[in-house]
């Protein structure tokens, strides 16, 4: 889990600069991890990664938290505003505000360093490690999202992977749907996984065609480049 969640913090971080509520916020829409990704897990990657320097903290100033805080009152200075809210009985409100316009000042955001850039690479290369048949598709899922920094060559590679993964699965259902013991509940559950595995290697094969059509019209770019040159 640990490094899925490092190629998915560094993926979406290579897109832009984010605070933790944001990158947590955009796991879950984006990537569908919001049921294994708590703060508890996330804010420890992020400081991991900070060590290594993958990622680095900068601060940004929050000017629309600043603007809200100002539009509250409308004397136009800090001073007025503490007056006409001490005038108003709302000492608490005010506290409340100042600590508000103050924290945004310093909120911390998460950026991608160049080491970063490399790493995400290097993980989205590298071929999964031995899972759960779960763990095998949100690692797959998670790299599949972020592969358009890979080249063709090494987006081709992935899915080739998966598919020879999911094609060794479907030969195991099927020879387990030959055992002379299946009842016939266990025989209409293997039904349904063969079925799901076929049309998801069949979503693949779609991929690996565009990919080698992306790949063939790369080559013809070159040639065309290496031609002018001559």
């Amino acid at each position: 889990m640990y490094l899925m969640l490092e190629i998915a913090i560094l993926g979406l971080l290579k897109e832009s600069d984010l605070h933790g509520y944001e990158l947590r916020r955009r796991l879950k829409d984006e990537l569908g991890l919001s049921f294994s990704v708590s703060f508890g897990s996330l804010y420890p990657t992020l400081a991991k990664l900070t060590e290594d320097g993958c990622i680095e903290v900068i601060n940004k100033t929050d000017q629309a938290s600043d603007q809200n805080f100002i539009n509250t009152v409308s004397t136009g200075s800090l001073t007025g505003n503490l007056a006409v809210y001490r005038s108003m009985g709302a000492q608490d409100n005010l506290r409340s505000e100042t600590k508000s316009l103050k924290s945004s000042k310093n909120k911390k955001i998460y950026r991608i360093t160049s080491k970063g850039e490399e790493m995400l690479v290097q993980l989205l290369n590298a071929p999964a490690e031995p899972e759960t048949s779960e763990n095998e598709t949100k690692n797959f899922t998670v790299k599949l999202a972020f592969s358009k920094y890979l080249p063709t060559s090494a987006r081709t590679l992935l899915l080739k992977r998966r598919r020879q993964d999911l094609e060794f699965k479907l030969n195991e259902l099927e020879n387990k749907l030959k055992l002379p013991d299946a009842n016939s509940s266990k025989i209409a559950l293997m039904e349904r996984s063969i079925a799901l595995l076929k049309a998801d290697m069949s979503w693949l094969d779609k991929l690996l065609n565009d990919a080698q059509l992306e790949s063939e019209h790369e080559d013809n770019n070159k040639q065309l480049k290496t031609e002018e040159k001559l």
